[in-house]
C-alpha cells in the first residue's frame, strides 16, 4: 500500500477518466434507463455510458415465469380442491342414501336434501385453505434464507411478513366457494335419479 501510495505521488494529475454511477429505483422500467443513457451520451464529456440492465432484464423474465408457474399451480390446486370435495360428499350421500331416500318419500325436496352437503362440502373447503396456509407459511419459512441471500446481492432488502386479514379471509372464502361447488357436482349427480328401489 505504501509502494501505491509513493507511485501515486509521482503523478501530477489522475490518469484515470471520471467515472459516475447511478443507481436507479428498482422499480423502474428498461425503457426508462435506456432514455436516461441516450440523454447522458448527449451530454458534452460524456465518452460512454453503461447501463447493467441485462440482470433486470433476466429478473423480470423470471418474475413473469413466477407469476405464470403461480396461476398455473394454483388453478391445478384448485381443481384438485374441488375433485376432493366432490369425492367426500360423494362418499357422505352414499352412506346417508337410505336417510335421503326416507326423506324423498316424505316429500323432502331436492334443495332441501342437498343443503347440508353444501355445507359440509363448504367446511372441507375452509379445512384446506387453512392447511394451504399453513403449508404456505412453513415454504416461506423455509425459503426466507437462500431469498435473503439472492436479493442481498442484488442490493435488495427481504423480510418475510405475516398474512394480511384480508388475504386470509379471501382464502378461506375460496376454500368454501370450491368445497361448495364439488358438493353441487356431487349431489347433483347422485340425487338426480334418487328414487326408492
Amino acid at each position: 500500500r505504501a509502494q501505491a501510495a509513493g507511485a501515486l505521488a509521482l503523478l501530477d494529475h489522475n490518469p484515470l477518466p471520471a467515472s459516475l454511477r447511478v443507481s436507479m429505483s428498482a422499480e423502474a422500467p428498461a425503457a426508462q434507463l435506456a432514455a436516461l443513457a441516450a440523454v447522458a451520451r448527449r451530454e458534452e464529456g460524456v465518452d460512454d455510458v453503461v447501463v447493467e440492465r441485462t440482470w433486470l432484464e433476466r429478473l423480470a423474465a423470471v418474475r413473469a415465469v413466477v407469476a405464470r408457474l403461480a396461476l398455473l399451480f394454483a388453478l391445478l390446486l384448485g381443481m384438485g380442491a374441488v375433485l376432493v370435495s366432490t369425492s367426500s360428499v360423494r362418499v357422505a350421500l352414499e352412506v346417508r342414501l337410505t336417510e335421503l331416500k326416507v326423506l324423498t318419500l316424505v316429500g323432502a325436496s331436492k334443495r332441501f336434501i342437498r343443503r347440508p352437503f353444501l355445507y359440509l362440502g363448504a367446511l372441507y373447503g375452509c379445512g384446506g385453505a387453512l392447511l394451504a396456509a399453513m403449508l404456505m407459511s412453513g415454504a416461506l419459512v423455509w425459503l426466507e434464507a437462500p431469498l435473503q441471500r439472492l436479493l442481498g446481492a442484488y442490493g435488495q432488502d427481504f423480510a418475510i411478513a405475516g398474512f394480511h386479514g384480508a388475504f386470509l379471509a379471501g382464502l378461506l372464502a375460496l376454500g368454501a366457494a370450491l368445497g361448495a361447488i364439488g358438493a353441487v357436482i356431487a349431489a347433483r349427480a347422485r340425487l338426480k335419479d334418487l328414487t326408492v328401489e
